[in-house]
């Protein structure tokens, strides 16, 4: 769910990573009258990342930096949570 100004938020695990794959969490994306968009973003310092093959797909250095977020430690969290931020904007060209 998204706020008026598309903002969102939500509480999830920390992803495990899993055979052949990286810690990662995917996003599924639909605005009304297009398609659904999918994406995922990536746990940065995790030394799988090396490995993963669909990360190490992203062959432009800046997109790949860009879905690759530091999970920090949460101020005040007494359970050890951590949170991180994951912009994703998207540009749609006007439908005639």
């Amino acid at each position: 769910m998204t706020g008026a100004t598309g903002e969102y938020y939500f509480r999830t695990i920390k992803p495990v990573p899993y055979p052949g794959r990286t810690r990662h969490i995917h996003f599924a994306i639909k605005a009304r009258g297009h398609e659904k968009f999918t994406t995922q973003c990536y746990v940065d310092g995790e030394p799988q990342n090396e490995r993963d093959g669909v990360l190490n797909n992203i062959k432009d250095a800046k997109a790949k930096k860009s879905v690759i977020i530091p999970f920090v430690p949460l101020k005040d969290s007494r359970a050890a949570e951590l949170t991180a931020r994951f912009d994703i904007v998207l540009g749609f060209t006007p439908q005639a």
